[in-house]
C-alpha cells in the first residue's frame, strides 16, 4: 500500500514525539540532581550568613572594578635646586651626601627616566593630554658667594651650555612618549648676576638665558616658556598653578622653612589677584627650601619641592635640617584636580 505524503509526515511526527517521550525520565532525573545541588548551596549560604552575624561582613566593593581605559590626566614634574656645578664633599657632611657634576647629571637623568616610566608603565589606564615641566629655579649654583665661585667644578657659562643641551634632550625624549610637552623656566636666586638681590629685573640671570637657549633648541619639538614675572600662572584644566622660586620669604622661620611668612605671602597674592579681577591660584609651587612638603589650603594649597642636590655644608651648619634628594611629580585630573603626588627619590644615586 502506498502512503500519501500527508501520512508520511504524520508518521515522522509520531516518531519524533516518541523519541522525546523516551527522554523525559532522563530530563526529570537531571532536574532532580540540579534541585539537590541548589538546596545544598542554599543551606551553605544560610550557614555563612549565620557565621557573619557575629563579625563585620566584608563589603562587596573592597575589590575595585577593572580599570576602564580612556581616563585623561596631565603630568607636572617639578625640577628645582639642582645647583649645577656645586661640589659637596662627603667628608665635610658626615658622609650623608656626595655631590658633583657627574652625580648631578645622574640624578637629573634618573628623575627624567622615572617620570617617563611612571607615565608609561605604572599609572595604567590613563591617557595623558600633556606634561608640564616646571623648572623652579636654582638650576645653577652660581657665583654669588665667593666660596662657590672658587669650589664650583666649572664656570657658570660652561654649565649653562651643558645643562641647556641636557634639558633639550629630556624634553625631546618626553615628547616622544607624551604629547603637548611644555617646559617653564623660572629664575632662582643663585644664578643672578649681582651678589645683592635686586627687585627690578629679577629675571635677568643665567637661568633666563638658559631658558632662551633651550627654547631655540626645541623649536617645534616642544614648547618652552621663559617668563619674566615673579609668580607665573599656568592653567591645567580648570586649575591655576602659581610658580615661583620662593626666595625673599625669610622671617618667622622654623627648621629653615618660614611657614607663617609663606602663608602671608600666599594670602597677599590671592588678595592682589582678587582686587585685579584675575583668577585665584589653586596651587602655589615653590622651590628654594630644599625640603618637600604639601599643605592643603581652603583657598589655595602650597607645595614646596625638594632639591636634587640634597644636604650640604650650609644646611648642616646653620639649620640642622634638610632632606635627601627628592623631586615631585604631580597628576592632575580634568574633574578632580590634583589627584596624585609622587615622590621621586634620588638619594640612592651617588
Amino acid at each position: 500500500m502506498t502512503l500519501t505524503k500527508r501520512e508520511i509526515e504524520l508518521e515522522q511526527k509520531v516518531a519524533e514525539l516518541s523519541a522525546q517521550a523516551r527522554e523525559v525520565p532522563q530530563l526529570r532525573a537531571k532536574t532532580a540532581v540540579l534541585q539537590k545541588e541548589r538546596d545544598k548551596l542554599l543551606q551553605q549560604l544560610g550557614l555563612i550568613e549565620s557565621l557573619d552575624r557575629g563579625r563585620i561582613a566584608v563589603p562587596d566593593w573592597i575589590a575595585p572594578p577593572k580599570p576602564v581605559r580612556g581616563h585623561h590626566a596631565t603630568l607636572c614634574l617639578l625640577v628645582t635646586d639642582t645647583h649645577f656645578d656645586e661640589v659637596v664633599n662627603p667628608d665635610e657632611v658626615d658622609g650623608i651626601n656626595c655631590y658633583n657634576r657627574e652625580i648631578a647629571e645622574l640624578r637629573l637623568r634618573r628623575c627624567f627616566e622615572r617620570t617617563i616610566m611612571l607615565a608609561r608603565d605604572y599609572l595604567s589606564g590613563i591617557k595623558y593630554d600633556g606634561v608640564a615641566l616646571f623648572l623652579g629655579g636654582d638650576v645653577f649654583s652660581g657665583n654669588i658667594h665667593e666660596e662657590l665661585e672658587v669650589t664650583n667644578e666649572q664656570p657658570i657659562t660652561e654649565a649653562l651650555v651643558r645643562m641647556s643641551y641636557a634639558l633639550y634632550d629630556f624634553g625631546r625624549s618626553l615628547a616622544e612618549t607624551v604629547p603637548n610637552v611644555t617646559m617653564i623656566v623660572m629664575p632662582g636666586n643663585h644664578p643672578r648676576l649681582e651678589r645683592k638681590p635686586r627687585m627690578k629685573n629679577a629675571w635677568n640671570n643665567f637661568e633666563w638665558a638658559m631658558g632662551m637657549f633651550v627654547q631655540a633648541l626645541a623649536h617645534d619639538t616642544f614648547t618652552v616658556v621663559v617668563p619674566k614675572d615673579l609668580v607665573h600662572r599656568f592653567t591645567i584644566f580648570d586649575q591655576t598653578i602659581g610658580l615661583s622660586h620662593g626666595d625673599g620669604v625669610k622671617s618667622q622661620s622654623f627648621a629653615g622653612v618660614p611657614w607663617y611668612s609663606m602663608k602671608q605671602r600666599r594670602d597677599a597674592i590671592q588678595a592682589l589677584l582678587k582686587s585685579l579681577s584675575l583668577p585665584q591660584i589653586d596651587l602655589l609651587v615653590y622651590g628654594h627650601y630644599h625640603q618637600m612638603f604639601f599643605e592643603e589650603g581652603s583657598g589655595s594649597s602650597l607645595l614646596v619641592n625638594g632639591s636634587i642636590k640634597g644636604y650640604d655644608e650650609y644646611i648642616l651648619k646653620t639649620k640642622y635640617s634638610g632632606q635627601t634628594p627628592i623631586q615631585a611629580l604631580l597628576t592632575f585630573h580634568p574633574t578632580h584636580g590634583l589627584t596624585d603626588l609622587s615622590r621621586i627619590n634620588l638619594g640612592s644615586v651617588k
